[in-house]
């Protein structure tokens, strides 16, 4: 038997593609985050088996032309796990709940899609 290693899987949310394919910020903040992310990006993804989904590919697809066209760039060759049956009522429950804002369905589908069984982790 060959031992291989299992890589665990991560679920890229659309603010991970934005922060790693914007210009560099002015606020400390973001530009922290996309320092960490593109730092990940560089050294840490290949760890992980990573996966978008049709709801990322959407989001990402929005706004400015040449954004929208370096996002997708970014994750071109990464699969897409298919929005699972029970994923909007998952998210409708997270949202009912309140853990999650009501004013926040999409990132409740976000967490409910990550929540899958072929997704570990989330980034």
């Amino acid at each position: 038997m060959v031992n291989e290693e299992i890589k665990k899987s991560v679920y890229l949310e659309s603010s991970v593609v934005s922060y790693l394919t914007s210009r560099p910020s002015r606020d400390v903040v973001i530009a922290g985050h996309q320092t960490v992310t593109v730092g990940w990006w560089q050294r840490g993804r290949s760890a992980y088996e990573v996966f978008v989904s049709p709801l990322v590919i959407e989001e990402i697809s929005n706004g400015d032309p040449w954004a929208a066209e370096a996002r997708l760039e970014a994750i071109a060759g990464i699969p897409s796990v298919s929005v699972p049956m029970d994923a909007q009522s998952i998210a409708e429950a997270l949202v009912s709940s309140k853990a999650m804002p009501a004013n926040s369905p999409r990132d409740a589908l976000h967490i409910a899609i990550a929540a899958t069984p072929r997704v570990s982790t989330t980034c």
